[in-house]
């Protein structure tokens, strides 16, 4: 998400299945937010995302998707062009939550509002549920990333990707990140003192103690 906004996004809908990651999202980031049920079909899903862009009062632009802010994070340079969000929705230890210019609202309260197809949606969950609504989301001509790995073998609605002519990209988030990733913090143009709970020692003993706390 932060990453996102960096390289352009004008406008982002992080979704999820829980909603203090959105709370968490909207309070120090200022997330649109879209809390999903894991139980709703694709098709379902993505209509909710697209009635929670047409609810914005943001405006048309460059837009996306994403589910945990560190995933999100590590996508943005697969989209190629400047833009992409952070959001996806599945049963997964993240979550879903929709929001537009204001407040949060459950997912389907945006039943009546007009459709707005996101740009970019980049899938951080990697569930059959998760791409499909992904895929059925995005705009034609529009890009799906695939950051999340959930499932080995995840089905595809190939058909629907020809007709909307649809980039499907792959991203294994730790390639050639680091450098970018290294800069952008190193510039301040990417603040991520919110995401810091802990701070250890830069010694064996201090590493070996960061993973195990982590883990």
């Amino acid at each position: 998400m932060l990453c996102a906004k960096t390289f352009g996004a004008d406008e982002i809908i992080i979704t999820d299945i829980q909603q203090h990651n959105l709370d968490f999202a909207k309070q120090h980031y200022g997330a649109h937010i879209l809390l999903t049920n894991p139980k709703s079909s694709p098709a379902e899903l993505a209509r909710q995302l697209q009635a929670a862009f047409g609810a914005s009062e943001v405006g048309y632009g460059t837009a996306g998707v994403a589910t945990t802010l560190q995933d999100g994070a590590t996508a943005a340079a697969a989209a190629g062009a400047p833009a992409a969000g952070l959001g996806s929705q599945a049963a997964s230890a993240v979550t879903s939550g929709i929001g537009a210019s204001s407040g949060t609202a459950a997912a389907g309260s945006h039943a009546n509002l007009p459709l707005r197809a996101p740009d970019i949606v980049i899938d951080c969950v990697g569930v059959q549920q998760s791409v499909e609504a992904a895929i059925r989301a995005v705009a034609p001509g529009g890009k799906v990333v695939l950051v999340g790995m959930g499932a080995a073998d995840v089905k595809v609605p190939v058909q629907l990707v020809t007709c909307k002519e649809i980039d499907l990209l792959g991203s294994f988030r730790y390639a050639n990140t680091y450098p970018l990733c290294i800069q952008l913090l190193a510039s301040g143009r990417v603040d991520v003192t919110p995401l810091i709970t802990h701070r250890f020692p830069f010694t064996a003993e201090g590493v070996a103690q960061g993973f195990d706390t982590a883990a």
